[in-house]
């Protein structure tokens, strides 16, 4: 069979004919626009394994600009004869052969009540008519997933256009309730591929995540909404708990600062005023489920803390600076800093660190650096993305540039090879060449430093006074913060004074006098404090009458902000006890018996001499910002005690060498907790490796006796008892352990998360709850050990494996060896136990879906009812 080319005349004409389709969009008639794109959008849902129709002909050939977003007429007349003659019966034969190389895709099916579909349409009009979708509602839904139906809400979701330009294959929120997920994800969002920026967000993002830095984590899935097909859909995770247990970062608030109430503002006027502080990100940070987060004492002390940092210009006491400067150098290699801005970024707050960490998300497409100026240069041009801008060029950031830098250069030989798994997903998108953005590998590797800083300027420039049309349109004139301690302060947004006219406390005018102008924000940043007798927590209760140029605004408070604010992590002893040596390599205290009457937070490494005994007050504790060395002797241990019945404990960060605790005695600890530090573990290291040999943590009234976090560790011959709740508590660390005794355990002996760990010679007497327990992906193999008087033996959950050799398990009230899911987003569990010898009446519960073989033979499975299990009394917390 011969093919002919086309004649000129007829590839001329059908060019005509394609330019003139292009020309009829482009008209300002957005019915006739939504129309064809709810055609496009139909014929991309039939899955013809191309992403969008930008991805089909690749970026090079329709310009830069995205799907929904430009691309141009030229590139279609150039591309169309190819594509009718090699394209179309490439993408037609990949179809009917089911792309078998493609990565499997599952099936998620969204029902949604006529009604509650309504109103999610009705908030697209609205979009529609501003230009910028503000204020969704959410909706009632049923996800249908494996089998399974879940109950969820969902909304209508993205800033622009191209979320929501037709009623196809709309961008959707979906928060499912429980402890459901889809694909691992509870909270997610559903995009075209081309409003997440294909393939380029999602490689990005995955190359960052392997520098440490916490990212959003995408993946492909088939969308039907009440039957009708959606096609194949990104499906990116959102901010949650859930984002950062799988990225090895305990729960904490999740910060974004500013919002998009100065998009809606600045497109309802012609003429925006430039000094309206509306949507500031140094004045209006927010909070991820702010209304389960801010009814928990310490997440809304950790959310005044960081905010008033901001507002009171001290940004960088809160930046983790390694992490944004990875982020910043990786930006630098993709050469877009898009994924920097700030409505891009969220901030997580470590809990162990005290500082934020930035959370990426929205990168695009990459391109080629330019020139021989520095690129990272053009991260300082943007106020968007001062933050980064500020790290990388700290004293910390500089000193610490080629260390991240050879991190983030390392991930990024990882990009061809995630590339390629991205593209499986639509094979017949145009390839990408990657060759431009290795080029900027080598040059970024050829960077010695980042550049130094321009000084940001220390006052505001005043604005002058706003015009009568920018007047009218000003959503509010102040922002209005409402302190436990009485104080109101009120942010003028606006660059004039704001006449004050009234306070009012629950809907009452408050009789107490204030001045009658606030000043404009170019004077000393246009704050007024006002004393209130109105203490404790007082959310949404106050509203501040303002005026200005003949129209009055009325603003509440949003949340009570906490003034205990101490951070101990910031602090250190200026004049120590007299018992405690400083010297040239850190700290040192000898043998003797002294008294702590007071925290002590020591900037180095600390060493303990053998024979010292030292008593703790009650709300005394050691932080040490460096390796302990508490290395006793047989007959001439060290101990830790309290003076009168407890102490607070230790906490040992990011320790460059090993910590060593050698016969030591650590008796009636409580959680280190002391202002904005709050430790689940009497003794905690973070970041830090240790050696634990011959201890004794004996009276531990805190969660964990002993808690290690992202940390290597070896325990021996040591011995836990009469410990509350945990004894061992390891998170996404590595080691071993083994000859330990554990008795009279009101928790978990050993518990594990993330964790790599070897176990033997484990024994355990007196244990409520499970003697080996194993979530959250941890790996395990546990070997002659004796369990007895057990609430269960060894638990495998969560999608952790676990291999069993040589195991007694006696006395126990539950099963001896478990597997099961707690948490699906980790999905199935495995457990492998031979040489079991065991007394009860129930050896062993699998779940269903789960894998556990006993001496080579699997268990059968079961329904377990988990909720059921973890109410019973022996694993109720």
């Amino acid at each position: 069979m011969i093919i002919k080319t086309p004649k000129p005349r007829l590839s001329l004409l059908l060019g005509f004919l394609v330019l003139a389709v292009v020309l009829v969009l482009s008209l300002d008639k957005e019915t006739i626009k939504e129309e064809a794109y709810a055609t496009l959008d139909t014929i991309i849902a039939q899955d013809w394994g191309f992403a969008s129709l930008t991805g089909l002909y690749g970026v090079s050939e329709l310009g830069e600009l995205g799907e929904g977003r430009g691309g141009t007429a030229l590139g279609l007349i150039k591309s169309f004869p190819e594509m009718i003659l090699v394209r179309v019966p490439r993408i037609v034969l990949s179809k009917l052969s089911g792309f078998p190389d493609r990565q499997p895709l599952e099936r998620i099916d969204i029902d949604v009540k006529f009604q509650d579909y309504q109103t999610i349409l009705e908030d697209r009009e609205k979009a529609l008519e501003n230009r910028v979708l503000v204020d969704p509602r959410e909706v009632n839904a049923k996800i249908r997933y494996k089998g399974k139906t879940y109950k969820a809400r969902i909304r209508l979701k993205g800033d622009l256009y191209d979320h929501w330009r037709s009623k196809m294959r709309m961008s959707l929120r979906v928060s499912l309730k429980g402890d459901h997920t889809v694909l691992g994800f509870k909270r997610f969002s559903l995009h075209k591929p081309g409003s997440r920026q294909y393939p380029y967000d999602q490689v990005f993002q995955r190359f960052v995540r392997e520098t440490g830095v916490i990212t959003t984590r995408h993946n492909y899935i088939r969308v039907f909404v009440n039957g009708k097909s959606w096609g194949v859909m990104n499906i990116e995770e959102h901010m949650s708990k859930e984002l950062l247990e799988k990225q090895q970062a305990k729960e904490s608030i999740i910060f974004k600062f500013g919002d998009e109430q100065i998009w809606h503002h600045d497109r309802i006027t012609s003429e925006p005023y430039p000094g309206y502080r509306l949507s500031d990100k140094y004045l209006f940070p927010s909070i991820y489920q702010e209304n389960k987060y801010m009814e928990r004492s310490i997440s809304r002390r950790h959310f005044s803390y960081v905010a008033e940092k901001f507002s009171s210009g001290k940004i960088l006491d809160v930046l983790d600076t390694d992490y944004y400067t990875r982020a910043a150098i990786a930006a630098t290699v993709w050469n877009n800093f898009h994924t920097l801005s700030n409505g891009n970024t969220r901030h997580y707050f470590n809990p162990y660190t005290l500082k934020l960490e930035p959370i990426t998300t929205d990168q695009g497409n990459f391109a080629e650096i330019d020139g021989d100026q520095n690129p990272i240069l053009s991260m300082y041009d943007s106020p968007s993305t001062w933050i980064f801008a500020l790290a990388t060029a700290s004293p910390v950031g500089q000193g610490r540039f080629n260390l991240n830098k050879d991190v983030v250069l390392a991930a990024a030989e990882d990009i061809p090879d995630i590339y390629d798994y991205y593209h499986g997903f639509f094979p017949n998108n145009a390839e990408t060449d990657l060759t431009p953005l290795m080029h900027n590998v080598e040059k970024v590797r050829a960077l010695a430093q980042a550049v130094d800083m321009p000084e940001e300027a220390g006052e505001t420039l005043s604005q002058g006074a706003p015009t009568p049309e920018q007047v009218k349109h000003f959503f509010d004139h102040v922002l209005v913060r409402h302190y436990d301690d009485g104080r109101l302060k009120l942010f003028n947004l606006l660059d004039v004074p704001v006449a004050l006219e009234t306070i009012m406390y629950d809907g009452v005018p408050m009789d107490i006098a204030f001045p009658s102008v606030i000043p404009p924000s170019s004077d000393n940043n246009g704050v007024l404090e006002i004393k209130t007798d109105k203490t404790g927590v007082q959310d949404a209760r106050f509203t501040v009458e303002t005026s200005y140029g003949g129209y009055k605004r009325r603003t509440k408070n949003n949340y009570t902000f906490m003034t205990d604010l101490y951070n101990p992590l910031d602090h250190g002893n200026e004049k120590f006890p007299a018992f405690v040596q400083k010297k040239k390599q850190g700290y040192f205290i000898g043998a003797g018996k002294w008294h702590v009457k007071t925290p002590l937070v020591f900037d180095r490494p600390l060493t303990i001499e053998a024979g010292a005994t030292l008593s703790f007050d009650n709300d005394a504790y050691f932080i040490i910002k460096g390796a302990l060395h508490a290395q006793g002797e047989d007959g001439k241990p060290i101990t830790f005690e309290p003076a009168t019945d407890s102490w607070k404990g230790i906490y040992v960060l990011e320790a460059k060498e090993p910590s060593v605790l050698q016969y030591v005695t650590i008796k009636d600890t409580e959680a280190l907790v002391d202002g904005m530090l709050s430790l689940t573990g009497a003794v905690n290291f973070y970041k830090s490796p240790v050696l634990v040999d011959h201890v004794h943590f004996d009276g531990t009234q805190a969660e964990d006796a002993l808690n290690v976090v992202k940390s290597e560790f070896t325990i021996q011959n040591a011995l836990f008892s009469s410990s509350r709740s945990d004894a061992f508590d390891s998170d996404f660390s590595k080691g071993k352990i083994m000859s330990t005794r554990y008795e009279n355990i009101g928790g978990d002996a050993v518990d594990f998360s993330g964790s790599l760990v070897y176990i033997k010679g484990l024994e355990t007497e007196n244990v409520h709850d499970k003697a080996v327990s194993a979530g959250e992906e941890s790996q395990l193999t546990v070997e002659d050990s004796v369990l007895t008087k057990v609430g269960a033996g060894i638990v495998s959950k969560d999608g952790s494996r676990v291999i069993a050799r040589n195991i007694e398990v006696s006395d126990y009230a539950l099963y001896a060896v478990m597997s099961y899911v707690k948490k699906d987003m980790f999905g199935p569990s495995e457990l492998a136990v031979s040489g079991l010898e065991q007394n009860g009446q129930t050896p062993s519960l699998r779940q269903n879906g789960t894998t556990l073989y006993l001496e080579g033979q699997p268990v059968p499975e079961q329904d377990v009812n988990i909720e059921q299990l973890y109410s019973s009394e022996v694993m109720k917390k």
